[in-house]
């Protein structure tokens, strides 16, 4: 079924899950159990389970040595931007920097998961530099609880004592316009951040997370304020702003920059099994906007399906050296976390296990691609960096404006919403958590959704998948935040305006909750 109606297909089923301690009762029709018992247990070509039983692409080994990243930071410090039209995110040096590392899902749908050890380990064994730190403003985050404001301050410090770079994130997804009075106070949580943290090095802003269901410039407008703020404070901390359809409208963006454009760089998200068609929107505007994938994943847009492994490694190996001028992009994956869903890294109960290296198969490509490729100290990118030809921004000292010559006829995305809410699950409670059932049609996806579970099935919470067409697992408990957002921006998301991604309701919902 196409993704219109397998959204509407999925929300009209009925589903009445009950949940024990351990256990999934699904009150329900036997043709669903069937279904997922299926999706959950038969064995598959190369994916499917974590582990040794996960396949892995031509050119990834299956089992590298370990990679220790410690104090990176200390290799390379405050990075700006420069290189060849300030395009290049480059250190101290001038050198040129890549980034590979993990988002969180929903701080406050997964605490466990987050604490130092786990970063740790990642650090000294996956040999990620870079934690980005998912606080969701809406969907139970920030906006009605800001004691997660403290989590993202503690993950900030755990990433100093490591020497890796941390990026906060405001992760809005539902609702998808950041000027939504749900975000009123973003400018003042950015100023706070801004005076705690602008003589540090390891600190990166990422001011919104998805935008969608709203054009570039209500977007640009919202990030022309913040900056602003920011920047009366800190004047040199790289910024990441969101674009349209789930952050996967960086034309828009080439062809009309924010009115500060010095050390600000551009969000695109991607789904592996949704957004295929969007590579090649990468390679033309690599040379146009800095850009930083800040958010992706191994399966399609609503955090289920596949994973598609051979196609995720032709993002990521194109991020290597992108476009005519070879840039490398940096990047962050969904998720570090132990939700029942296909772009989870980590198994369920992993986190109140402890047990960071018990990875899904996403988790294992993923673990595996970092040890092999991720940049260490006195192994970084090397890009000729060319004389800077663009206009100084007249509104501060330097010039990193990124160019405006963006072709107009940028291709149009073809994705759905994704819902990231939270699924109405009360935040991970250690018992495993189940995903919405998959549409298994990989562009024409519905949004998921990433609220994270509260018993309810979960979805990803605040991915930008196109919304799953798979109505949110409600026919299994989950621990982690309620799926029911599903977070449409990852979606293959769909024609601007809509779909999009993440669930919340539809967010992917990122649900990647």
């Amino acid at each position: 079924m196409t993704g219109a109606s397998a959204s509407a297909g999925a929300a009209a089923r009925p589903r009445t899950p009950a949940t024990g301690k351990g256990v999934v009762v699904v009150v329900e029709c036997s043709g669903t159990f069937l279904k997922n018992y299926i999706k959950a247990n038969a064995p598959t070509c190369g994916s499917g389970g974590g582990g040794s039983s996960c396949a892995m692409p031509s050119g990834v080994p299956s089992n590298p040595p370990a990679k220790n990243n410690r104090n990176f930071v200390d290799c390379h410090g405050k990075l700006t931007l420069g290189g060849p039209s300030n395009l290049q995110l480059v250190d101290e040096s001038g050198n040129a920097v890549q980034l590979m590392g993990m988002s969180s899902h929903g701080l406050h749908w997964f605490p466990n998961c987050y604490t130092k050890a786990s970063i740790q380990h990642l650090t000294e064994n996956w040999g990620i530099n870079l934690f980005r730190a998912a606080m969701y403003v809406g969907e139970g985050g920030y906006a009605s609880n800001p004691s997660v404001k403290q989590t993202v301050k503690d993950i900030v410090q755990w990433c100093k004592e490591l020497g890796i770079y941390v990026m906060v994130d405001w992760h809005m997804l539902s609702p998808g316009n950041p000027n939504d009075a749900t975000y009123s106070g973003a400018q003042a949580f950015f100023e706070e951040m801004a005076t705690l943290y602008k003589n540090e090095k390891h600190v990166l802003y990422e001011l919104a997370n998805e935008p969608n269901g709203v054009q570039w410039p209500a977007v640009k407008s919202y990030h022309n304020k913040i900056i602003a703020a920011i920047r009366r404070i800190d004047t040199e901390t790289i910024i990441i702003c969101g674009t349209p359809t789930w952050s996967q409208e960086i034309d828009k963006a080439a062809a009309d920059p924010v009115d500060q454009p010095r050390n600000v760089m551009y969000t695109f998200h991607f789904y592996a099994g949704s957004h295929q068609g969007l590579l090649a929107n990468v390679e033309t505007y690599a040379s146009q906007i800095p850009i930083f994938v800040t958010e992706w994943g191994t399966s399609m847009a609503s955090g289920d399906g596949g994973p598609y492994l051979p196609e995720t490694k032709k993002f990521l190996d194109t991020f290597n050296s992108a476009g005519s001028l070879g840039i490398s992009i940096s990047w962050a994956q969904w998720s570090y976390a132990d939700k029942n869903e296909v772009s989870a890294a980590l198994n369920p109960g992993a986190c109140s296990s402890k047990s960071w290296d018990d990875t899904s198969c996403s988790g294992t490509f993923l673990k595996n691609y970092i040890k092999a490729n991720a940049p260490t100290c006195g192994n970084t990118p090397s890009v000729t960096s060319a004389p800077d030809t663009t206009v100084p921004a007249t509104d501060v000292p330097k010039t990193s404006a990124p160019s405006t010559d963006a072709p107009a006829t940028a291709v149009p995305k073809t994705s759905v919403p994704k819902t990231d809410a939270p699924e109405t699950d009360a935040p991970a409670t250690d018992a495993p958590r189940t995903s919405a059932p998959e549409t298994d049609a990989p562009e024409t996806m519905a949004p998921k959704t990433n609220a994270p579970a509260t018993d309810a099935p979960a979805t990803k919470p605040g991915q930008t998948r196109a919304p799953a067409t798979d109505a949110p697992a409600t026919d299994a408990m989950e621990t982690h935040p309620p799926q029911s957002l599903v977070k449409q921006g990852h979606l293959q998301r769909m024609p601007l305006p809509q779909m999009h991604r993440r669930q919340t309701p539809l967010k992917r919902m990122h649900l990647r909750q």
